[in-house]
């Protein structure tokens, strides 16, 4: 399994085919970006703040398994700090 590259911009079409799934962590706006993605590689995604859950039809949080491992991600796990109230079970 390739090492996973993490950007902090927009990557091109061109890397995102090498892609195995792309994390989308929040705060998604327009559901077009996610169907545009979709047609690249498989998308997992949640709602973030200014997403309304059942509108956007993402979760708050997803847990899934990625090469053996479990991957938990939620949009704020922490504020001012301190760990969220719903943050602690979620990572049990």
């Amino acid at each position: 399994m390739p090492t996973p590259t993490v950007y902090s911009t927009q990557p091109s079409g061109d890397t995102l085919k090498a892609w195995i799934i792309f994390l989308h962590a929040g705060d998604i706006g327009d559901r077009s970006v996610i169907e545009q993605l979709e047609q690249i590689v498989p998308v997992t995604a949640i709602s973030g703040n200014v997403d309304d859950d059942e509108q956007s039809g993402h979760p708050p949080e997803a847990v899934i398994e990625l090469a053996g491992r479990r991957v938990t991600i939620r949009h704020i796990l922490y504020e001012g700090g301190k760990m969220t109230k719903d943050g602690r079970p979620l990572l049990q």
